[in-house]
Protein backbone atom coordinates (compact mmCIF):
# COMPACT_ATOMS: atom_id res chain seq x y z
CA UNK A 1 0.00 0.00 0.00
CA UNK A 2 2.75 2.30 0.49
CA UNK A 3 4.31 2.53 -2.86
CA UNK A 4 0.40 3.25 -4.13
CA UNK A 5 1.19 6.52 -2.61
CA UNK A 6 3.34 7.39 -5.43
CA UNK A 7 3.47 10.92 -7.10
CA UNK A 8 2.07 8.82 -10.25
CA UNK A 9 -0.01 7.37 -8.63
CA UNK A 10 -2.42 9.76 -6.29
CA UNK A 11 -3.96 10.89 -8.96
CA UNK A 12 -5.56 8.31 -10.41
CA UNK A 13 -6.75 7.23 -7.23
CA UNK A 14 -8.33 10.39 -6.56
CA UNK A 15 -10.03 10.46 -10.00
CA UNK A 16 -11.71 7.02 -9.05
CA UNK A 17 -12.51 7.46 -5.63
CA UNK A 18 -14.17 11.01 -6.63
CA UNK A 19 -15.62 10.40 -10.52
CA UNK A 20 -19.16 9.39 -10.97
CA UNK A 21 -19.50 5.64 -12.10
CA UNK A 22 -21.53 5.87 -15.39
CA UNK A 23 -21.78 1.89 -16.40
CA UNK A 24 -19.55 -0.72 -14.62
CA UNK A 25 -21.06 -3.91 -16.24
CA UNK A 26 -18.64 -6.14 -14.73
CA UNK A 27 -18.09 -4.46 -11.85
CA UNK A 28 -14.56 -3.42 -12.64
CA UNK A 29 -14.63 -0.38 -11.21
CA UNK A 30 -16.66 -0.73 -8.19
CA UNK A 31 -14.12 -3.31 -7.07
CA UNK A 32 -11.32 -0.89 -7.38
CA UNK A 33 -13.17 2.12 -6.01
CA UNK A 34 -13.50 -0.20 -2.72
CA UNK A 35 -9.97 -1.85 -2.71
CA UNK A 36 -8.43 1.73 -2.77
CA UNK A 37 -10.60 3.48 -0.56
CA UNK A 38 -8.81 5.81 1.52
CA UNK A 39 -10.35 4.28 4.79
CA UNK A 40 -8.69 0.89 3.97
CA UNK A 41 -4.96 2.35 4.55
CA UNK A 42 -3.51 1.66 7.73
CA UNK A 43 -2.97 4.32 10.41
CA UNK A 44 0.89 4.64 9.90
CA UNK A 45 0.66 4.91 6.73
CA UNK A 46 -0.92 8.14 6.95
CA UNK A 47 1.06 9.13 9.99
CA UNK A 48 4.27 9.16 8.08
CA UNK A 49 3.08 10.75 5.31
CA UNK A 50 1.87 13.60 7.75
CA UNK A 51 5.65 13.62 9.14
CA UNK A 52 6.83 13.74 6.18
CA UNK A 53 5.24 16.64 4.69
CA UNK A 54 5.27 19.00 8.19
CA UNK A 55 8.94 18.32 8.13
CA UNK A 56 9.35 19.45 4.32
CA UNK A 57 6.99 22.14 5.56
CA UNK A 58 9.79 23.53 7.88
CA UNK A 59 12.38 23.29 5.59
CA UNK A 60 10.72 25.22 3.52
CA UNK A 61 9.68 27.88 5.42
CA UNK A 62 13.01 28.35 6.82
CA UNK A 63 14.15 28.50 3.12
CA UNK A 64 11.80 31.15 2.43
CA UNK A 65 12.74 33.36 5.29
CA UNK A 66 16.51 32.87 4.18
CA UNK A 67 15.79 34.27 0.51
CA UNK A 68 13.68 36.79 1.49
CA UNK A 69 16.02 38.01 3.82
CA UNK A 70 18.67 38.16 0.68
CA UNK A 71 16.38 39.31 -1.58
CA UNK A 72 16.86 36.45 -3.90
CA UNK A 73 13.28 36.98 -5.44
CA UNK A 74 13.73 34.13 -8.32
CA UNK A 75 14.60 31.55 -5.47
CA UNK A 76 12.00 32.89 -3.23
CA UNK A 77 9.35 32.42 -5.84
CA UNK A 78 10.41 28.85 -6.73
CA UNK A 79 10.24 28.21 -2.91
CA UNK A 80 6.87 30.02 -2.16
CA UNK A 81 5.45 27.66 -5.22
CA UNK A 82 6.90 24.14 -3.04
CA UNK A 83 5.10 26.03 0.01
CA UNK A 84 1.85 26.24 -1.38
CA UNK A 85 2.04 22.47 -2.47
CA UNK A 86 3.32 21.86 1.04
CA UNK A 87 0.39 23.72 2.79
CA UNK A 88 -2.30 21.90 0.37
CA UNK A 89 -1.21 18.53 0.49
CA UNK A 90 -1.28 18.24 4.21
CA UNK A 91 -4.87 19.39 4.36
CA UNK A 92 -5.76 16.26 2.44
CA UNK A 93 -3.28 13.96 4.33
CA UNK A 94 -5.21 15.23 7.42
CA UNK A 95 -8.67 14.66 6.23
CA UNK A 96 -7.47 11.29 4.98
CA UNK A 97 -8.06 11.97 1.30
CA UNK A 98 -6.14 11.32 -1.83
CA UNK A 99 -4.75 14.51 -3.41
CA UNK A 100 -5.54 15.53 -6.98
CA UNK A 101 -3.36 16.51 -10.06
CA UNK A 102 -2.02 20.17 -9.34
CA UNK A 103 -4.69 22.05 -11.78
CA UNK A 104 -7.37 20.79 -9.61
CA UNK A 105 -6.02 21.04 -5.97
CA UNK A 106 -7.78 24.71 -5.58
CA UNK A 107 -11.27 23.58 -5.70
CA UNK A 108 -10.51 20.16 -4.25
CA UNK A 109 -9.24 21.30 -1.03
CA UNK A 110 -12.33 23.50 -0.94
CA UNK A 111 -14.14 20.46 -0.90
CA UNK A 112 -12.54 18.89 2.04
CA UNK A 113 -14.56 18.88 5.54
CA UNK A 114 -12.26 19.59 7.77
CA UNK A 115 -10.35 23.42 8.39
CA UNK A 116 -10.57 24.14 4.44
CA UNK A 117 -12.21 27.00 5.70
CA UNK A 118 -10.08 28.60 8.22
CA UNK A 119 -6.80 27.82 5.72
CA UNK A 120 -8.33 29.54 2.42
CA UNK A 121 -8.26 32.54 3.95
CA UNK A 122 -4.49 32.78 4.52
CA UNK A 123 -3.88 30.50 1.05
CA UNK A 124 -5.23 33.78 -0.79
CA UNK A 125 -2.72 36.67 1.05
CA UNK A 126 0.35 33.80 -0.33
CA UNK A 127 -0.79 33.77 -3.50
CA UNK A 128 -1.88 37.42 -3.69
CA UNK A 129 -0.18 39.70 -1.18
CA UNK A 130 3.46 41.36 -2.60
CA UNK A 131 4.38 41.89 0.89
CA UNK A 132 6.70 39.02 1.74
CA UNK A 133 5.88 39.69 5.54
CA UNK A 134 2.50 39.24 4.95
CA UNK A 135 3.19 35.65 2.91
CA UNK A 136 5.66 34.46 5.63
CA UNK A 137 2.28 35.50 8.33
CA UNK A 138 -0.02 33.87 6.48
CA UNK A 139 2.19 30.62 5.93
CA UNK A 140 3.19 30.14 9.35
CA UNK A 141 -0.87 30.99 10.62
CA UNK A 142 -1.62 27.99 8.00
CA UNK A 143 1.15 25.57 9.67
CA UNK A 144 0.40 26.57 13.08
CA UNK A 145 -3.54 26.09 12.57
CA UNK A 146 -2.63 22.01 11.29
CA UNK A 147 -0.43 21.58 14.12
CA UNK A 148 -3.09 23.01 16.33
CA UNK A 149 -5.86 20.68 14.91
CA UNK A 150 -3.16 17.70 15.36
CA UNK A 151 -2.33 18.46 18.93
CA UNK A 152 -6.19 18.48 19.72
CA UNK A 153 -7.15 15.27 18.12
CA UNK A 154 -3.71 13.43 19.07
CA UNK A 155 -2.99 12.60 15.97
CA UNK A 156 0.73 12.92 16.26
CA UNK A 157 2.25 13.34 19.84
CA UNK A 158 3.92 16.00 21.65
CA UNK A 159 7.51 14.34 20.93
CA UNK A 160 7.04 14.02 17.27
CA UNK A 161 6.10 17.34 16.08
CA UNK A 162 9.07 19.23 18.33
CA UNK A 163 11.74 16.44 16.58
CA UNK A 164 10.18 16.06 13.37
CA UNK A 165 13.36 15.67 11.11
CA UNK A 166 14.20 12.93 13.53
CA UNK A 167 10.41 11.51 13.34
CA UNK A 168 10.86 10.69 9.88
CA UNK A 169 14.51 9.93 9.61
CA UNK A 170 13.71 7.46 12.75
CA UNK A 171 10.40 6.14 11.15
CA UNK A 172 8.44 7.15 14.27
CA UNK A 173 5.29 5.89 12.55
CA UNK A 174 5.77 2.43 13.05
CA UNK A 175 8.56 2.46 15.81
CA UNK A 176 6.86 3.53 19.24
CA UNK A 177 10.36 3.62 20.66
CA UNK A 178 12.22 5.96 18.00
CA UNK A 179 12.68 8.85 20.99
CA UNK A 180 15.05 5.93 22.72
CA UNK A 181 17.97 6.29 19.66
CA UNK A 182 18.05 10.45 20.33
CA UNK A 183 18.61 9.88 24.08
CA UNK A 184 21.42 7.20 22.88
CA UNK A 185 23.30 9.85 20.97
CA UNK A 186 22.85 12.28 23.83
CA UNK A 187 24.58 10.04 25.76
CA UNK A 188 27.28 9.48 23.29
CA UNK A 189 27.53 12.97 23.21
CA UNK A 190 28.18 13.47 27.33
CA UNK A 191 31.02 10.18 26.89
CA UNK A 192 32.66 12.52 24.28
CA UNK A 193 33.59 15.11 26.56
CA UNK A 194 30.53 17.27 24.49
CA UNK A 195 27.12 18.86 26.35
CA UNK A 196 24.05 16.53 25.31
CA UNK A 197 23.03 18.66 22.88
CA UNK A 198 25.47 17.53 20.39
CA UNK A 199 23.84 14.14 20.77
CA UNK A 200 21.87 15.03 17.01
CA UNK A 201 26.07 14.18 15.41
CA UNK A 202 26.04 10.98 16.89
CA UNK A 203 22.39 10.39 15.28
CA UNK A 204 23.23 12.09 11.90
CA UNK A 205 26.24 9.88 11.47
CA UNK A 206 24.44 6.69 12.86
CA UNK A 207 27.29 6.80 15.14
CA UNK A 208 25.24 4.83 18.10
Amino acid sequence: MEDSWSADAVDEFYELQESLIITDPHNVFHRLKEATAPERFPDWLWKKLLISKLNKLEGDIQDFKTEVARSKMIETQIILGSLLEDLLLIGFIINRKYYPYRKHLDWAFARLPALASKILPHIQVIVSSGDCTKKLASIEATRNTYLDYIKERSILTLGIMADLIWAERFEAWSNPHWRDRLNRGEQKAKEAGYDSSYGWIWNWWDWI
